[in-house]
């Protein structure tokens, strides 16, 4: 446990004066593709019609839920299994009714470096600037923190890159996330330009190898960014798939449960928006090495508390194919319905955020054919 999560867990929160009252955004990518039928689109142990399978190793009685929030079980017989368990239930059971989850968008690439701009943009053709460069340009901030994923900035913002880079890591192989992830006290120098900044940045975080989600939510504190994405992972899981996602999970749901504490303790919470994805899915469907891999449909979720949450957007039938959505009531509709895109995602988020229709949003047009509204406000009056 890191010093600042000891000072959470050990003593009264002590918050910080905000300095900027305007939203927050993390995007929190889970790097390497994730298996969606091991969170939270759970399909359970049975075989594909192509004679391919299993799906999943887990039976239908043993999918839990929270509210409306139906999630799997951690795979059974690894040194991880009883601790993922409790932290899944701890994470939906407290979260849950912040949460939108859509299940089952379209990527329309296996590519990591593709599907990582599709979800950080939403887009894999062109520039596009990721949704957190985007964040910092509308909020009037020049730069954004990074540790990695897509990264592309606005003109006039800059990415503040943290951590140690290697290209492999960036799409999604497996490296030393340890030293991938933290940043040096350089890095953390550097993320603000005057010694007052500094000095208070230094003084919140008390640690001096702070997590990512630390971090990120002591900027936040002293005013000095408004966005930045972090990348947990890697989930790429092309043998040995259970295991891994297993483990990844758990860090994943760790580093938001830490970045939410953060978020309270310095007095936040209220103002921030959190985008969880990946860069795409994993098949339904185990390969000769116990692994699964890369599979053009996904999943993400948003976190913010002042959304109309408790919500599963399922887009997915039992063999993880994608169903067509019906626009306004968010419910299969074969007829009239399309399916979820990267496009229609962002869309949709830019429009929660507010920014959809700044000058800034029109000179970066996604333009999706149809528009969903996921993510609404609490008390939503549809008229």
């Amino acid at each position: 446990m890191s010093s600042i999560a000891a000072t959470l867990a050990g003593s009264p929160a002590r918050r910080q004066q905000d300095t900027a009252k305007g939203r927050l955004l993390v995007t929190y990518v889970a790097s390497g593709g994730w298996d969606t039928t091991a969170f939270c689109d759970p399909k359970y142990n049975h075989d594909l019609s192509s004679g391919l399978g299993p799906m999943s190793h887990y039976e239908p009685h043993e999918v839990r839920q929270a509210g409306n929030i139906r999630y799997a079980p951690a795979a059974k017989g690894f040194d991880t299994s009883r601790e993922l368990n409790h932290t899944l239930d701890t994470f939906f059971h407290r979260f849950h009714r912040e949460m939108v989850v859509v299940n089952g968008i379209a990527v329309g690439t296996t590519s990591h470096q593709d599907g990582k701009k599709l979800f950080g943009s939403g887009s894999d053709q062109g520039k596009l600037p990721c949704i957190s460069g985007l964040m910092a340009a509308q909020g009037g901030f020049s730069s954004f923190i990074s540790y990695g994923a897509y990264e592309q900035a606005v003109k006039g913002v800059r990415r503040q890159q943290i951590g140690f880079r290697q290209p492999a890591f960036d799409i999604g192989f497996h490296k030393d996330e340890f030293v991938a992830r933290r940043a040096s006290h350089q890095q953390i120098l550097s993320l603000v330009d005057d010694e007052v900044s500094q000095s208070h940045l230094m003084e919140l975080l008390g640690d001096p190898n702070p997590s990512p989600c630390e971090l990120v939510a002591a900027a936040f504190a002293i005013g000095k960014y408004n966005s930045a994405n972090i990348v947990g992972g890697s989930f790429d899981s092309h043998s040995d798939n259970d295991r891994i996602q297993n483990e990844k999970y758990l860090c994943m749901l760790k580093d938001l449960t830490t970045l939410w504490d953060m978020a309270e303790y310095y007095g936040f919470a209220d103002r921030l928006t959190v985008y969880v994805c990946s860069d795409f899915g994993r098949a339904p469907y185990y390969n000769s090495a116990a692994g699964k891999e890369h599979y053009p449909v996904s999943s993400a979720f948003v976190m913010d508390r002042n959304i109309e949450g408790n919500k599963v957007i399922q887009a997915t039938n039992d063999r993880l194919e994608l169903l067509p959505m019906n626009t306004r009531s968010l419910q299969v509709d074969e007829n009239n319905g399309g399916i979820i895109t990267g496009a229609h995602l962002h869309s949709s988020l830019r429009q929660w955020l507010g920014i959809d229709e700044s000058t800034l949003s029109a000179s970066h047009q996604i333009n999706p054919q149809g528009h969903f509204d996921f993510f609404r406000a609490k008390n939503w009056v549809d008229i």
